[in-house]
């Protein structure tokens, strides 16, 4: 049984090389993903920088939507962001739908998301390696950013993460917007998701969750959450007429 190979077929060293084909093929994809995501970046910087020659006042949105972008690129992200006069004015990171896991995380924040005072909307959509780990490990930094728009859609997500925001307030404090849609957040999540939604109001502010699309959050974690955004809105209105 299995397959069969005439001694006309094999390499000329008349051994079969398999494995050693199978790795320099994995190392020629490796290069040209690396190739890939380098280029891209540079390309952005390029035309950002174009752009800026001609509207240099305006606010600047970089974007590596779709790009494989991988936790080992991150790092040349940072070094040339760090060297484009337009990153004083860069106020959206778009790295949606790429390949970033927990391990890029902590370049992406301390390298790129805090030395960026002008940042407010970080977009990491469609991440799917990203996970809970992911969420853990970015929401020490956000206390340390401006970030006020978080878009975690699709990205892996369960109950622990809405746990992470919830037990960690004083953090996230200006957030203004969490995309978390598009997850496996369940029941016990959405309470959790109240807990930061009422932990928000206690700091001020008015904070907005997205959480659309999670489906194995049943009608009763729903109906939780809309109540909650509910009485908060009419809380606000009352302060508001009593002021």
């Amino acid at each position: 049984s299995g397959a069969s190979f005439a001694e006309s077929q094999l390499p000329s060293s008349g051994l079969l090389t398999v494995e050693a084909d199978r790795e320099v093929i994995k190392e020629i994809e490796e290069k040209v993903m690396q190739t890939y995501a380098h280029f891209a970046v540079l390309s952005q910087c390029t035309v950002l920088y174009m752009k800026d020659l001609h509207r240099p006042n305006q606010s600047v949105t970089f974007s590596l939507r779709g790009k494989q972008i991988r936790p080992m690129d991150l790092t040349i992200l940072a070094t040339q962001l760090h060297q484009m006069d337009f990153t004083k004015r860069l106020t959206v990171l778009d790295l949606s739908r790429n390949l970033i896991t927990p391990s890029g995380v902590t370049t992406l924040m301390e390298e790129i998301v805090t030395q960026i005072p002008s940042l407010t909307e970080l977009n990491l959509g469609e991440n799917p390696l990203l996970s809970d780990q992911g969420v853990k490990l970015m929401i020490p930094f956000l206390g340390k950013s401006n970030i006020k728009v978080l878009n975690l859609a699709r990205c892996g997500l369960h109950d622990r993460s809405a746990r992470y925001f919830r037990n960690n307030g004083f953090l996230i404090k200006n957030l203004l917007h969490i995309d978390v849609s598009n997850n496996s957040i369940e029941d016990k999540g959405a309470k959790d998701l109240v807990g930061t939604l009422k932990h928000a109001h206690e700091f001020g502010t008015d904070l907005y969750i997205s959480y659309g699309g999670n489906e194995r959050m049943t009608a009763k974690g729903l109906r939780l959450l809309q109540s909650t955004k509910l009485e908060l809105a009419l809380l606000d209105t009352g302060e508001s007429a009593r002021g």
